[in-house]
């Protein structure tokens, strides 16, 4: 039987991750639920409901659309979301310095502390004295919650806080671009996609487990024709099995 992945956010991440489960599982069927801005909340959430019960795990694309999601619904399957951390944040600070030729010591960021934030340039010999980020925090269960970061990061770059921006949200990415705002967009890398894909597939195999499934391990003792070659005695070799029957015999007790 085939392991039903419903997949929550924005539909370039749904896409990505289709192309990353295509590529390295097997077995594995795709529920795609769109949620890209507030405006899709509500549909995102019918949606969402409706497949529910036909799914074994939910994979929510960012933390986000989880923090959302969690607040109006319950989940009576595995649920994972993907993170991102400072490694993402090097990569997209690279990204920014290649492409955009911003100045990456004064960035506009948001979804990640200033903790992290500093670990990342430190990470790359940068000190703090050195670097400026304008960090942006938004309230996930506010209903206006995409709209109002991509306001901050707009104010940031207008006021001169900030020579770009750095975005873990996809629709504000794209509609800061649109609106000629340099933006690089903090992703989590396939490596990450793959992680939390195959925790969730075991987390559902372990609810399938019950009481009354029973494991059978058969074990062969069997006395070897070269014992001498070891330089052992017969009776070293009846010891050594006794030895091996008392630890099988406790394992079994636990295990029962």
């Amino acid at each position: 039987m085939n392991f039903k992945l419903a997949v929550v956010g924005h539909c370039s991440s749904i896409r990505e991750i289709e192309a990353i489960i295509g590529e390295r599982f097997q077995n594995v069927d795709v529920f795609k639920v769109d949620f890209g801005s507030d405006l899709e909340a509500d549909r995102a959430q019918l949606e969402l409901e409706r497949i529910l019960p036909h799914c074994n795990a939910v994979l929510y694309t960012r933390i986000d659309p989880w923090k959302i999601m969690s607040s109006r619904l319950e989940h009576a399957v595995p649920v994972r979301y993907v993170d991102v951390d400072a490694s993402n944040l090097v990569h997209s600070l690279l990204e920014a310095c290649y492409h955009l030729h911003a100045d990456i010591l004064r960035p506009s960021i948001d979804s990640l502390s200033y903790n992290v934030v500093i670990n990342a340039y430190n990470s790359v010999g940068i000190r703090e004295a050195s670097v400026s980020p304008q960090l942006v925090s938004a309230d996930a269960n506010d209903e206006n919650f995409t709209s109002k970061v991509e306001q901050a990061h707009r104010f940031n770059y207008e006021i001169g806080l900030c020579s770009f921006c750095v975005t873990n949200v996809r629709s504000v990415h794209n509609n800061l671009v649109k609106g000629g705002i340099p933006s690089v967009l903090l992703a989590p890398s396939a490596q990450t996609y793959i992680y939390e894909i195959r925790r969730l597939i075991v987390s559902h195999s372990l609810m399938e487990l019950d009481a009354h499934q029973i494991v059978m391990v058969a074990i062969s003792l069997q006395p070897r024709n070269d014992f001498y070659l070891y330089q052992k005695t017969i009776l070293q070799e009846v010891l050594d099995q006794n030895k091996a029957k008392e630890y099988i015999a406790l394992f079994a007790q636990r295990a029962g």
